[in-house]
């Protein structure tokens, strides 16, 4: 059971989401209500939130402020933002700070059920990064288990656990990484989902299916697999030379094509650059995720790291946008 902050400033969308967050999600129970943003910091000072859901607009601190806060702070709850205006620049800045989703009224129990399954995965996810943590996970893990937790570990940055994670794995004997090695990014296109009005859970549904299609493949084949926390699908792929490796990858995601057995819905993948050493692979992770804006340029997949070198000018462009 997952504990809820509900704040808003309306008396009746309090005395709703109150009411009925249990009936249209089970895993999740209404704890705390607050009137504004102050007043919800204070309850998140005395007691644990997995999820605070809040309204944009409120006296005092207002809804992104309130995520601002959650964020600067490092606690450990998922937010969720109610708006009553479809306004870029409000979604932008939550995105920057985290924010889970963005919820506009007025809401409605189908659409409500659709962010909590989302943030459920999300909350499932944190969970298992933390048992990765957990002294028992060193002495019980498989080396499967071992080295798709240090892949998670190098994409989060997480340098303590990877230190951790890399000498188990060298005391085992354990191979992680070949002479030349990249990152292989699968994911179901958020646009084609689109196109065909498909839901959150919708996408989230088959974002783990296609996640369970490459555990099972990389298991069969003695490969490393892990999610990120977009809900995309990893593999590190290595080979003795750079053309071996580029091989390698396309046939590998063509493997994965045509294992998936739902033609009508769209996969994506790019992969990052080339790189030496394990901890370059944050580089390639990055370069990989940057690359799914190509998709809009070229359809064909996986995006590769010399097309998105190629198409530099474009990126900066997007990322100007972005920012501004």
């Amino acid at each position: 059971m997952y504990h809820t902050l509900i704040v808003d400033d309306e008396p009746l969308m309090r005395k709703y989401l109150g009411e009925n967050l249990s009936a249209i999600c089970s895993d999740f129970q209404v704890t705390g209500i607050a009137c504004d943003g102050l007043e919800a910091v204070e309850s998140i000072q005395k007691q644990h939130f997995d999820l605070v859901i809040t309204d944009i607009r409120m006296p005092e601190m207002d809804g992104l402020n309130l995520a601002k806060h959650i964020h600067d702070t490092g606690i450990q709850a998922k937010v969720a933002i109610i708006s009553g205006y479809n306004e870029f620049e409000y979604a932008r800045l939550a995105i920057k700070y985290n924010v889970s989703d963005y919820l506009l009224k007025p809401l409605n129990d189908a659409q409500i059920k659709e962010t909590l399954i989302k943030i459920k995965f999300e909350l499932e996810e944190d969970v298992l990064r933390k048992h990765a943590k957990h002294p028992s996970f060193y002495r019980e893990a498989t080396p499967l288990e071992l080295k798709s937790s240090l892949l998670s570990a190098i994409i989060n940055k997480e340098n303590a656990l990877i230190q951790k994670l890399y000498n188990l794995i060298k005391k085992q004997n354990l191979t992680f990484t070949g002479k030349f090695s990249t990152l292989l990014l699968l994911c179901i296109d958020d646009l084609y989902l689109l196109l065909q009005e498909k839901t959150v859970s919708d996408n989230t549904s088959y974002s783990l299916m296609l996640n369970q299609l490459c555990q099972s493949y990389c298991l069969t084949n003695n490969l490393t697999t892990a999610k990120d926390d977009y809900g995309n699908s990893i593999i590190l792929l290595s080979a003795d030379s750079e053309e071996e490796l580029t091989v390698l990858v396309k046939q590998v995601y063509s493997i994965i094509q045509q294992k998936w057995q739902l033609d009508h819905i769209k996969l994506i993948a790019s992969y990052g650059n080339i790189v030496k050493d394990m901890l370059s692979l944050t580089t390639s992770y990055d370069m990989a995720m940057q690359s799914f804006a190509l998709v809009l340029l070229n359809g064909t997949s996986p995006i590769s790291s010399s097309y998105y070198i190629s198409q530099s000018q474009f990126i900066q462009e997007l990322n100007t946008i972005w920012i501004a």
